[in-house]
């Protein structure tokens, strides 16, 4: 994100990742329902005078603008709402045109027997890396975060650039119009 970027962090909680985000930007406006964990937010982002506090449910916030944010996310949060569409599509609403947006929700898992064993296994390999001492804990994470993760966001940036280019053969004004 540029310096001068505004965005949002839609259910901060403590603030743990609005701590992250906070310093590479110009705005964050924290949200969040709990008026104790706004209290440990502000505590815990007092050395960022670019962060406010906004004591609200992600349904209704007026004191954002609708279209006016640069970027959002929401990282285990929208699941906990009654209708997490209508909590996305509050979310999204903030952001102005073709922002980005970084969601998470958890998943229920009531899959496929195979993508049960899976998580199962990953949660395994997490409960054990977690409990290692910081250096083997951070190589093992780095190791990781380069043999899957790496290559799944490249994966899925080739898949983006392709559907794009499979639109621009059907109408060719978006080449024109894209700049890739």
């Amino acid at each position: 994100m540029p310096a001068d970027a505004c965005g949002a962090d839609f259910g901060c909680g403590s603030g743990r990742w609005a701590s992250v985000v906070a310093g590479r930007i110009s705005r964050l406006v924290c949200v969040d329902a709990s008026e104790a964990a706004l209290a440990v937010a502000r505590r815990n982002l007092a050395a960022y005078s670019n962060c406010e506090f906004l004591l609200s449910s992600i349904g209704d916030m007026p004191e954002i603008r609708g279209n006016s944010l640069d970027f959002g996310y929401s990282l285990g949060v929208l699941h906990h709402m009654p209708d997490t569409a209508a909590g996305l599509v509050s979310c999204v609403a903030k952001l102005k045109p073709g922002a980005p947006f970084l969601l998470y929700l958890y998943y229920r898992f009531d899959g496929p027997w195979w993508f049960r064993a899976l998580w199962q296994a990953s949660e395994l390999g997490r409960a054990v890396i977690s409990r290692l001492p910081h250096g083997p804990r951070y190589v093992m994470s780095q190791g990781i975060a380069v043999l899957v993760y790496w290559p799944l966001a490249r994966m899925a940036r080739l898949v983006e650039k392709w559907v794009f280019l499979q639109k621009a053969c059907l109408c060719p004004t978006i080449v024109r119009n894209h700049s890739m």
